[in-house]
């Protein structure tokens, strides 16, 4: 009877108390790498090139239990890329971590989003003619929240938009695959074999 009593309470205290949970996230520098690519100097005239660009974005977060009592919450976050070329963001990263706070206790850390790459092709074709060709990914977000169970309690996101649509437990969460290597550009003026 005493152990059903206690879980009832804490159920009731989750409800009563769950939403006093303060949720802070701050974008940090993001960390680019920018190499030339081993063809750079054989793919046209003087004053072509082909770079690979490599990006790494990170995120500190604060979570504050601002509860009378002790709360064990799941903080999630998400980053989110998409098409240089245009086209609609979707996640590359995601992680969550399980952290234990007493009534006014906070924690803060730091996470980092695996790679986005992306390439740029510029060929000097001749004067006036310029190509460029650009290929892979960009940084286009993210989205941090903490819960308890299955109820989100606080959410934060560059955007309103973003916000209100993972305040919803059941929106999908997660990464679809971790970032890919940016497809090699084709080389103008190049055909593809025939198989």
């Amino acid at each position: 009877m005493k152990t059903i009593v206690v879980i009832v309470l804490v159920g009731l205290a989750a409800n009563l108390f769950g939403q006093a949970v303060h949720l802070t996230v701050t974008p940090l520098p993001s960390k680019i790498e920018t190499t030339a690519n081993e063809e750079a100097r054989f793919i046209g005239p003087p004053g072509s090139f082909s770079k690979k660009t490599e990006r790494e974005e990170a995120l500190r977060i604060t979570l504050r239990n601002t509860a009378p009592i002790a709360f064990t919450y799941t903080v999630e976050w998400m980053f989110f890329g998409a098409p240089i070329k245009g086209g609609p963001s979707q996640p590359f990263h995601a992680g969550e971590k399980q952290i234990a706070l007493e009534k006014n206790a906070s924690e803060t850390f730091e996470v980092r989003s695996s790679k986005l790459q992306s390439t740029h092709l510029h060929r000097n074709i001749r004067r006036g003619s310029d190509v460029d060709i650009y290929g892979g990914s960009k940084y286009a977000g993210y989205v941090v929240r903490a819960k308890i169970d299955d109820k989100v309690l606080a959410v934060e996101a560059p955007d309103a938009a973003t916000k209100r649509q993972y305040q919803d437990p059941k929106a999908k969460w997660g990464a679809t695959a971790e970032a890919a290597p940016a497809p090699r550009p084709p080389v103008p003026g190049k055909k593809k074999a025939k198989s």
